[in-house]
């Protein structure tokens, strides 16, 4: 997929914004957040992602430099940095419950599953206190 939408310093801005909103809103105070505006050349075709040291307590969360749809709304941006940050908080469940990769599709598939229920509850619920300006 050619990817043709580059992301900006204000995409970002607002991203960052977005993702210590959720820090906060979640009590994810003991985890250190680094947050990137650059691709993560491990995952492609991705909007925006994280990696994290779970017994370190460090997550890094990325804006991808460029997108392949033209859909970067404000909306978007927040949406995206919401569910990067509860990939966070879900990722205690992946030291302990990854299964043999033969099932590691239905373990994600349940976390995701989780995650866009958040998405369509708290997130749009909450969209009107998280101020990305």
């Amino acid at each position: 997929m050619v990817k043709v939408n580059k992301t900006t310093k204000k995409d970002f801005a607002i991203f960052k914004k977005a993702v210590l909103f959720w820090q906060e809103y979640f009590g994810l105070k003991d985890w250190e957040f680094v947050i990137v505006h650059e691709d993560n050349e491990s995952i492609s075709e991705v909007r925006a992602w994280c990696g994290y040291d779970v017994k370190g307590k460090i997550a890094t969360i990325g804006l991808a430099t460029e997108w392949d749809k033209d859909d970067r709304s404000e909306n978007q941006l927040k949406k995206s940095a919401f569910h990067e940050v509860c990939e966070v908080l879900m990722c205690p469940l992946w030291a302990i419950g990854m299964p043999h990769d033969s099932e590691k599709w239905h373990f994600e598939a349940a976390v995701h599953g989780i995650i866009r229920t958040l998405e369509n509850t708290v997130f749009s619920a909450s969209l009107c206190r998280c101020k990305g300006e």
